[in-house]
């Protein structure tokens, strides 16, 4: 089955009428810089509302870095090693510390919150996805490389469909 029937069969081809040979990426539209783009926008909301809300400059600086201590999961292996990363890495912790920070009319928590999300938001500028279990490097934007260059491999035509 080739990659245009596995979209037909998706749904993917109802509406623009193309098989997948006849659209192209441009990289304005491929899903890797719309991620990046996303990732600024987290990235400028959460440092703006941090100062905005009053947040100390030497807590920005102590905890700029502290979810990346998450990487220490993978000297148990990649598996461990990226379910780590990844729950220190995806916005559902943060948003949650911060809904809590805002009900109990805490500020110590807010800040810490945004300081998160301004941290997974400047991993995704930069290039840094969440991992897969297979090894580091191999994250949800490296796939996304491949698919925004044209090229076609099993392993993001299975991820995809």
């Amino acid at each position: 089955m080739s990659t245009g029937e596995t979209n037909r069969e998706c749904g993917d081809e109802s509406d623009t009428g193309q098989s997948d040979d006849d659209r192209q990426v441009t990289p304005v539209s491929g899903p890797r810089m719309l991620l990046r783009a996303e990732g600024l926008a987290v990235f400028a909301a959460s440092v703006g509302a941090y100062y905005a809300l009053g947040g100390p400059l030497w807590l920005f600086v102590v905890l700029a870095l502290a979810p990346d201590v998450s990487m220490v999961g993978y000297l148990a292996g990649a598996r461990i090693g990226s379910a780590t990363y990844n729950a220190f890495h995806t916005l559902v912790a943060p948003v949650v510390l911060a809904a809590v920070g805002l009900w109990h009319a805490a500020p110590f928590l807010v800040w810490v919150a945004l300081l998160w999300a301004a941290h997974i938001g400047m991993d995704r500028v930069v290039g840094y996805g969440l991992k897969y279990p297979t090894e580091f490097s191999d994250t949800h934007l490296s796939r996304l490389r491949n698919v925004d260059d044209g090229v076609s491999s099993p392993d993001i035509e299975t991820t995809l469909h």
